[in-house]
Protein backbone atom coordinates (compact mmCIF):
# COMPACT_ATOMS: atom_id res chain seq x y z
CA UNK A 1 0.00 0.00 0.00
CA UNK A 2 1.23 3.49 -0.80
CA UNK A 3 0.44 6.42 1.48
CA UNK A 4 0.85 9.73 -0.31
CA UNK A 5 0.56 13.37 0.76
CA UNK A 6 -0.95 16.09 -1.44
CA UNK A 7 1.54 18.57 0.03
CA UNK A 8 4.65 17.19 -1.64
CA UNK A 9 6.38 19.56 -4.07
CA UNK A 10 5.85 17.34 -7.12
CA UNK A 11 2.06 17.35 -6.83
CA UNK A 12 0.90 20.33 -4.79
CA UNK A 13 0.17 22.68 -7.70
CA UNK A 14 -1.87 20.15 -9.68
CA UNK A 15 -3.51 18.78 -6.52
CA UNK A 16 -4.90 22.23 -5.80
CA UNK A 17 -6.51 22.36 -9.26
CA UNK A 18 -7.60 18.76 -9.88
CA UNK A 19 -9.54 16.70 -7.33
CA UNK A 20 -8.07 13.19 -7.02
CA UNK A 21 -4.82 14.12 -8.79
CA UNK A 22 -2.55 12.90 -6.00
CA UNK A 23 -4.40 9.59 -5.80
CA UNK A 24 -3.91 9.08 -9.53
CA UNK A 25 -0.20 9.91 -9.20
CA UNK A 26 0.05 7.24 -6.50
CA UNK A 27 -1.83 4.70 -8.64
CA UNK A 28 0.47 5.39 -11.59
CA UNK A 29 3.57 5.01 -9.40
CA UNK A 30 2.39 1.64 -8.11
CA UNK A 31 1.46 0.46 -11.61
CA UNK A 32 4.83 1.54 -13.04
CA UNK A 33 6.69 -0.29 -10.28
CA UNK A 34 4.66 -3.52 -10.22
CA UNK A 35 2.36 -4.11 -13.17
CA UNK A 36 4.92 -5.59 -15.56
CA UNK A 37 6.13 -8.21 -13.06
CA UNK A 38 2.56 -9.10 -12.12
CA UNK A 39 1.52 -9.50 -15.75
CA UNK A 40 4.51 -11.70 -16.53
CA UNK A 41 3.59 -13.98 -13.64
CA UNK A 42 -0.11 -13.81 -14.55
CA UNK A 43 -0.97 -12.24 -11.22
CA UNK A 44 -3.73 -9.68 -10.79
CA UNK A 45 -2.53 -6.35 -9.43
CA UNK A 46 -4.65 -3.56 -7.99
CA UNK A 47 -2.68 -0.73 -6.41
CA UNK A 48 -3.88 0.29 -2.94
CA UNK A 49 -3.28 4.01 -2.56
CA UNK A 50 -4.20 6.01 0.53
CA UNK A 51 -4.17 9.78 0.54
CA UNK A 52 -4.07 11.55 3.86
CA UNK A 53 -7.78 12.36 3.98
CA UNK A 54 -8.93 10.07 1.15
CA UNK A 55 -8.78 6.71 -0.59
CA UNK A 56 -8.54 5.77 -4.27
CA UNK A 57 -11.70 4.13 -5.67
CA UNK A 58 -9.99 0.75 -6.17
CA UNK A 59 -8.68 0.92 -2.61
CA UNK A 60 -12.21 1.49 -1.29
CA UNK A 61 -13.49 -1.43 -3.38
CA UNK A 62 -10.74 -3.81 -2.21
CA UNK A 63 -11.12 -2.87 1.47
CA UNK A 64 -14.90 -3.22 1.23
CA UNK A 65 -14.58 -6.65 -0.41
CA UNK A 66 -12.10 -7.84 2.19
CA UNK A 67 -14.13 -6.59 5.12
CA UNK A 68 -17.32 -8.09 3.68
CA UNK A 69 -15.69 -11.47 3.19
CA UNK A 70 -14.45 -11.48 6.80
CA UNK A 71 -17.72 -10.28 8.33
CA UNK A 72 -20.22 -12.64 9.90
CA UNK A 73 -23.35 -13.09 7.75
CA UNK A 74 -25.49 -10.96 10.10
CA UNK A 75 -22.92 -8.12 10.01
CA UNK A 76 -22.70 -7.88 6.20
CA UNK A 77 -25.95 -5.95 5.84
CA UNK A 78 -24.76 -3.38 8.39
CA UNK A 79 -21.43 -2.78 6.66
CA UNK A 80 -23.20 -2.48 3.31
CA UNK A 81 -25.56 0.12 4.77
CA UNK A 82 -22.65 2.15 6.14
CA UNK A 83 -20.86 2.03 2.78
CA UNK A 84 -24.00 3.15 0.95
CA UNK A 85 -24.42 6.06 3.34
CA UNK A 86 -20.86 7.17 2.63
CA UNK A 87 -19.39 6.38 6.05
Amino acid sequence: MLVISPLQELTIAQAAQTPGHVLQVGVQRKLAANLSACRSSRTDFVPLVVLIGGLAEDTIRIITNISSSWAEPDQRSGSAQLHQQGH
